[in-house]
């Protein structure tokens, strides 16, 4: 228990490795901070697994996605297996959850990787071959900029702060300055215009400001071209293959899903 993370007060620690069979493949499952130790992942190898899954709520901070893929980088170079990391995506309370789901093989090399701070569900081919198990090259979406995305995370965590608790809209009382702006700008992008109104000073600042689609909305997403997961017909192979579904995971009130 550290920070924002309380598993301790809601879950008891296990000492068991979680391997399944999933169409001949034994894949090891782990949960969140799991993949920043050596341990866990070791304990899944040592057990059999093949591949692993992490699944996570694994809160935004800038720069985190790089952070992510080095832990997992190391991890799947320690264990020789390739391994996925799957995270929510959606605001809950003061808590921002950013996506960017993704897989590496066993070389540490990024094989998938999925949109920041978008839903979706990402297919990825998992087969054998005669050096392992290996995941095939599939979507590769663009990490955004640190700067947008902090506005991308503005923009979700007011979005669904407002969405969840049910609230028809918001009242903003704008002073004219800067600060005033840029708020005016998050809940632009978060809710459109109908769902909000603004009350300012009499100040010609305040009368030049506008309302309509966000002036910083052009640094906030970096185009992610829609590529298809790259996958071959398993029954082309004269080998095991299976496909997973890699998700942002659906956002809702539980924090994790």
């Amino acid at each position: 228990n550290y920070q924002v993370f309380d598993e301790k007060r809601y879950f008891s620690a296990g000492n068991v490795p979680c391997v399944v069979d999933v169409a001949g493949i034994n894949v090891g499952i782990t949960i969140c901070e799991d993949i920043w130790h050596e341990e866990p992942a070791d304990a899944a190898r040592r057990s059999g697994a093949e591949l692993l899954i992490n699944l996570n709520a694994s809160p935004f901070h800038r720069g985190k996605h790089k952070e992510r893929w080095q832990v997992l980088a190391d991890r799947a170079t320690e264990q020789a297996i390739p391994m996925i990391y799957v995270n929510q995506v959606g605001g809950q309370d003061e808590l921002v959850f950013d996506g960017g789901s993704f897989a590496v093989n066993a070389d540490g090399e990024l094989a998938v990787v999925a949109p920041d701070f978008e839903e979706g569900c990402y297919e990825l081919s998992v087969e054998r071959t005669v050096r392992g198990v290996e995941i095939e090259k599939g979507i590769a979406a663009t990490a955004l900029s640190d700067v947008a995305a902090v506005w991308q995370a503005l923009v979700l965590g007011v979005r669904d702060y407002v969405e969840k608790n049910g609230f028809p809209g918001v009242v903003l009382g704008l002073s004219g300055g800067i600060d005033s702006a840029v708020t005016l700008a998050v809940a632009v992008d978060a809710l459109g215009n109908p769902d909000f109104s603004s009350t300012g000073n009499p100040s010609m600042s305040a009368r030049i400001m506008t309302s309509g689609p966000s002036p910083f909305s052009s640094i906030a997403t970096t185009p992610v071209p829609p590529t298809p997961s790259v996958t071959s017909n398993p029954a082309a192979r004269n080998s095991a293959a299976i496909r997973f579904a890699v998700s942002n995971s659906a956002r809702d009130n539980s924090g994790l899903r």
